[in-house]
């Protein structure tokens, strides 16, 4: 299931919240049963909020998520201390046992999330008892040492055979008179195992060997010598469900099929079409008591005999819920199945889930698709896979919609081009949003492949368009543009004027991450036209952007501003988020040249929430540098270089080498300013490499400035190498304003001017 998914679960028990329940009012019992616990309805509906976007019950539009820019690692953080002092206060009124069964199953995020809890509590009346089959050792070794520091890791052996004695004896405390013979052969039948005791039990009270008469059990020795016990637990569970009628069979194999929870109304509906039930004249009122009736009365059959549970609350309002009490019984039932009928039934599941229309529920969308996998339906599990990785994408979720759409690409076969062309189209995406724009470009690559083989040019335009975005963002500006004009040639082809205009825009872009401001402003404004012809308001949006951070480059920040004011109204209107935080970065350049720092602080950091909001790491990283430039400016350099830090981790692991030239310009300069000359100096020479490499020249000329003011400072030293100092520092100086001059920005240009001349 998703992330957190098992404390999601643990929480709306503790706070009666029903399976089925509505988002809206599950939220609210989570907030009331926090706030009652903490004794505070703030500090309540602040831990709800962290805890809740943390298990996936996100309150929309909260002021606690946005208060820490709506970064996940801060997220997380939060929330952990949140679900701390909940435990913490819960356990005061009185001790607390958390029992989580079967751990083998739990996402990594809840086993490191146990972890956090078990440290942060270790003092409080609070047990946490976790059990695991022997592979999660074997997988989790580290988690097993840290939580041995916190708290003690048993591997549970083979009781003994005095041990087995005493838990037949507890089986049976209704027998007045237990027969040595009896529990010896039982014992020697379970080989240690608990379980395997129970069934035997069990399967004795079926078979008569125990009589049961209220509260009076009796045991028949006599009846041992025909009773043959069966050796190994899965034997023993096999020799149990041979006892059950024919019917019984029939229902537990479909509940089978259908998990470990199962609801009335799927397995009422897999015996009407595999038992061969005739439409009826009595039926035409769905008039369906009867049928109803006998299956839950076999339901409660079972129920007695300790094979399955009814749940209090159901995930379908009308159909009772169920659960099998032992897995291993349901597996030994699933086993027993025949291949085609087994595939049958997961086809008949999934159409019923199907009809319950939860498609919201990404946990039950997967569910969907994985009855319809195990179906021998590919091209349905597909669709399916895609779907539930939509609603993933949605939530911003991404490394779980990369995993949802492999799934579906697992599905699908060579046959199903149009699909597969589909898919990447949406792992490409996926990972450009989380920068791996190598991989990224992987995708993209395999989209136009499949485009040409289905000869759809307007999807090959679009390939080419997406594989020039991650080369320009990998910083390689001419095969960027190489691909951006493979892109506007095919879209020419079929007229597809919405492709020319987004690759027009494109390939402005680049000529402006290279200095040639002119020709990119040539071309925005050839998107821009076509986008305004095409009333595509969110398209021009995006335009008006491009060619306001023109201007800002041209020093025109009064045309810049009203540009991209209109580009912001636009972009609010369409509920463009990224488009909007792309431009409030932009308005806060132009504050910033202006001297306005605090109100580009302001804009940065709410720029910074949409970023985290969406996982865009690029921008994530290109706001903190410039949070950290202006911080610099402010005289706040530790706290600059906090964020300056962050942003040349992040610009790196996307590679994005055009903001990282600047963000280690940046960096330097704080070295500069703390007269730390050699670091200072070596994240300049890094910054105007990384400029010179990708052919941003304006770049480049303020990184020369950077390391021109380094030299520059230290003339005074009397060393030998003084007169070659001076003679570097003229030439980066000469270099940045010959780079700067060249592509027409003139707001540096004037600042590397007065330093040249204080120089």
């Amino acid at each position: 299931g998703p992330p957190y998914v098992v404390f999601r679960r643990l929480l709306m028990q503790r706070f009666y919240a029903a399976p089925d329940e509505a988002p809206e009012a599950a939220r609210a019992k989570l907030q009331a049963g926090i706030s009652q616990v903490l004794g505070d309805d703030a500090a309540g509906e602040e831990a709800a909020h962290f805890i809740g976007h943390l298990i996936g019950m996100r309150f929309p539009r909260s002021k606690h998520i946005l208060s820490v820019d709506a970064d996940p690692r801060r997220i997380e953080e939060r929330a952990v201390n949140a679900f701390v002092r909940m435990l913490l206060a819960d356990a005061a009124r009185t001790p607390m046992v958390v029992w989580i069964d079967d751990l083998h199953h739990a996402s990594d995020e809840s086993v490191q999330l146990l972890l956090k809890l078990s440290k942060g509590v270790h003092a409080a009346p609070i047990v946490f008892l976790a059990s695991a089959r022997s592979t999660f050792a074997t997988k989790h070794k580290q988690f097993c040492q840290d939580i041995g520091r916190v708290g003690d890791v048993l591997e549970v052996r083979a009781l003994s055979d005095r041990e087995c004695g005493r838990v037949v004896e507890g089986l049976l405390e209704r027998v007045d008179a237990l027969p040595d013979g009896f529990v010896r052969q039982t014992v020697e039948k379970a080989f240690g195992n608990p379980l395997s005791l129970e069934q035997i039990v069990e399967l004795h009270i079926e078979r008569g060997v125990i009589r049961v008469d209220g509260d009076a059990w009796t045991v028949h020795p006599e009846k041992l010598d025909d009773t043959r016990i069966p050796v190994g637990l899965r034997d023993v569970v096999r020799s149990k469900l041979a006892r059950l009628s024919p019917l019984e069979r029939r229902v537990l194999e479909k509940a089978a099929v259908i998990g470990d929870v199962f609801w009335s109304g799927c397995v009422d509906v897999l015996r009407r079409v595999d038992e061969g039930h005739q439409w009826e004249d009595a039926d035409r009122l769905w008039s369906t008591e009867r049928r109803t009736e006998e299956l839950l009365r076999v339901f409660e059959a079972l129920r007695r005999r300790h094979i399955i549970l009814r749940s209090p609350q159901s995930k379908f309002a009308k159909h009772v819920q169920y659960t099998f009490k032992h897995l291993l019984e349901r597996e030994v039932l699933f086993e027993g199945i025949e291949g085609p009928r087994r595939a049958r039934y997961h086809r008949l599941v999934a159409q019923w889930l199907e009809a319950q229309a939860q498609s919201e529920d990404e946990a039950f969308v997967e569910q969907v698709a994985q009855h319809w996998e195990r179906g021998h339906n590919p091209r349905k599990a597909a669709a399916w896979y895609i779907l539930a990785g939509d609603r993933a994408l949605d939530r911003h979720v991404n490394q779980e919609a990369i995993g949802l759409y492999r799934k579906a690409l697992q599905c699908l076969t060579d046959d199903d081009a149009l699909e597969r062309l589909g898919v990447f189209h949406k792992l490409g995406r996926v990972h450009m949003v989380v920068g791996d724009h190598a991989e990224a470009l992987a995708h993209f690559q395999e989209m136009l492949r499949l485009a040409w083989q289905l000869d759809d040019v307007r999807q090959g335009g679009l390939a080419y368009n997406k594989m020039g975005q991650a080369y320009r963002a990998l910083g390689e500006y001419a095969l960027a543009l190489e691909h951006f004009k493979n892109g506007l040639a095919l879209f020419r082809r079929v007229e597809d004027i919405r492709g020319v205009a987004a690759s027009a825009d494109d390939i402005g872009r680049v000529h402006r991450l290279r200095g040639n401001l002119e020709r990119a402003e040539e071309r925005v404004r050839e998107g821009l036209r076509l986008r305004r012809y095409l009333e595509d308001d969110r398209s021009v949006a995006v335009s008006l952007y491009h060619l306001g951070n023109i201007h800002t480059e041209r020093g025109d920040f009064k045309k810049a501003v009203a540009t991209m004011r209109e580009a912001l109204e636009l972009a609010r209107a369409t509920d463009d988020h990224k488009t909007v935080a792309d431009i409030l970065n932009s308005i806060g350049v132009v504050c910033a040249h202006r001297g306005d720092h605090e109100r580009a602080l302001s804009l940065w950091e709410e720029s910074l929430e949409v970023a985290r909001l969406l996982g865009e790491r690029r921008q994530e990283g290109i706001l903190l540098n410039n949070l950290g430039e202006v911080e610099l400016l402010l005289d706040r350099s530790e706290e600059g270089r906090a964020k300056l830090e962050q942003a040349v981790a992040i610009l790196e692991e996307v590679g994005d080498r055009f903001a990282l030239s600047d963000a280690l310009r940046n960096l330097a300069a704080v070295h500069l300013k703390r007269d730390a000359y050699p670091k200072a100096k070596e994240y300049a020479e890094r910054a105007l490499a990384e400029a010179r490499d990708v052919g941003a020249r304006g770049q480049a000329g303020l990184a020369a400035r950077t390391l021109g003011e380094v030299y520059s400072r230290t003339l005074f030293d009397i060393t030998p190498d003084r007169d070659a100092r001076i003679a570097a520092a003229a030439a980066h100086f000469d270099d940045a304003i010959r780079d700067l001059e060249a592509v027409g920005l003139e707001a540096e240009l004037g600042k590397t001017l007065l330093a040249h001349g204080a120089f």
